[in-house]
């Protein structure tokens, strides 16, 4: 049998101890996709039957759209447990994709020190170093031993087993940050002199307001495993590990795929509901209808000159096509660069120069060569000047519009992500059809020769 029936029979005999081994025997992310195949009705039995420490666990491991999906399903005084069990990052991430009068009763079925602290975390921007962070380090004052230290850790070995533990942190008085001390270290040097001595001072940390980019890039320079975060009177709040910054990039760079194929409403799986991912997927595809109508109003403006020479309409959507890569590939170094800070409206004679060039390299060597095609396979030199003329004028504009189109959206504050590639598409195949046709009108005596 598969996992999934097997999990099934387990749950049909409401045995416990036979939950605790099935997953045991997989990881995190294993147990998560067997647990996605469930119908409703066997995931709701299953985390009543979880331990909360092992229903934690799973959570964690789960795609955010549906582990939200089963804290909204199970009763509350065991959803609230889950999410006080979860490091306090991933806790907050699920408390803001719930709805906020969930979200409100979890934070409320909490305990004061709990609730404030997811209070605290969930108030930070996404984007940010303090939305990236957890709230669990290690940390000693400057006057404590090594063996101290070591002691320490060895004692409450079960309750640190489930925070990231790279570093431990050297804080005065006041809470502020005063050094770091690797693993090594602590290992390898005298036991009974003060933790002080050995600490690497005044480590490098980030605000809680830093921007989640500036995060990375930091991690990319450095090669960190952890990252301390202070707060405006530079005392420290919480860590960001590696692996927190790869989620958020992972997690950043689903968002810009989803947003660029057109799908609405954040990340889509196929255990979502059907009428969900429907609702989704069609927010772009009808209005996509409607643009491409104008694309289509210029091939019929233009059915008199098709008839006469249709061979042009093998090419149509050659042109367009090329274009339109070329122009997302701009468009996509625009957004990037937004995401960077590099570039804004201001820039845009900077952008439009730069694509022009782009622009009349591009498009005449892809003109070169589809137009010898175009001349090869009809022997027709003034198809082949059509065909390379309109791709490389079309490409020319596909470009400047693709480079500069996101940086006008961000200006207006649309997401250049989600709305850049229907309207590039349009501009490019409605530019394309007109320009081709155009031509061949405007050439058609000479294609009768």
């Amino acid at each position: 049998m598969s996992p999934v029936e097997d999990l099934k029979q387990i749950l049909a005999e409401n045995d416990k101890s036979k939950i605790h081994s099935f997953f045991s025997s997989l990881s995190p992310l294993e147990s998560a996709r067997v647990v996605a195949q469930l119908p409703k009705e066997s995931q709701r039995s299953l985390f009543r039957l979880l331990s909360t420490e092992q229903a934690a666990v799973l959570v964690e491991a789960m795609p955010s759209v549906e582990r939200s999906a089963i804290i909204e399903e199970i009763p509350k005084e065991k959803a609230s447990e889950i999410i006080r069990m979860m490091e306090s990052n991933e806790s907050a991430d699920l408390l803001l994709d719930l709805s906020e009068g969930k979200r409100e009763q979890l934070i409320r079925l909490m305990g004061p020190e709990d609730a404030e602290e997811a209070r605290e975390l969930i108030a930070y921007a996404e984007n940010s170093a303090g939305g990236l962070m957890a709230k669990e380090f290690i940390a000693f004052g400057k006057s404590a031993k090594i063996s101290e230290v070591l002691k320490f850790l060895r004692d409450h070995a079960a309750m640190f087993d489930q925070y990231s533990v790279s570093y431990v942190y050297v804080l005065k008085e006041n809470r502020e940050l005063a050094g770091v001390l690797r693993l090594r270290d602590l290992i390898l040097k005298n036991p009974e002199i003060p933790i002080e001595d050995i600490m690497i001072p005044n480590p490098i940390s980030v605000f809680v307001s830093t921007p989640a980019d500036d995060v990375e890039a930091l991690f990319e320079q450095h090669r960190f495993l952890a990252l301390p975060v202070v707060n405006a009177n530079k005392k420290m709040v919480g860590i960001i590990t590696a692996d927190d910054v790869n989620k958020s990039k992972e997690k950043t760079s689903i968002e810009t795929l989803l947003k660029f194929t057109g799908i609405g409403g954040g990340e889509e799986l196929r255990t979502m509901p059907l009428f969900l991912r429907v609702r989704n997927r069609l927010s772009w595809l009808s209005l996509n209808i409607g643009l491409n109508l104008i694309s289509a109003s210029v091939i019929a403006f233009f059915q008199d000159t098709l008839q006469a020479v249709i061979v042009i309409a093998v090419f149509l959507p050659i042109i367009s096509d090329m274009s339109g890569c070329s122009g997302s590939q701009a468009m996509a170094v625009s957004i990037r660069e937004l995401t960077l800070g590099r570039i804004s409206l201001k820039n845009y004679r900077s952008i439009l120069g730069k694509e022009l060039m782009m622009g009349l390299l591009i498009g005449f060597i892809l003109g070169l060569e589809v137009g010898l095609v175009a001349f090869l396979w009809k022997k027709m030199a003034i198809l082949g000047v059509v065909v390379a003329l309109s791709l490389w004028a079309n490409t020319l504009i596909a470009v400047c519009f693709g480079g500069i189109l996101p940086v006008a959206l961000k200006r207006f504050k649309w997401d250049p992500a989600i709305a850049s590639s229907p309207i590039l598409t349009t501009v490019t195949d409605t530019c394309g059809f007109f320009i081709a046709l155009s031509l061949t009108q405007l050439f058609l005596p000479y294609f009768s020769h």
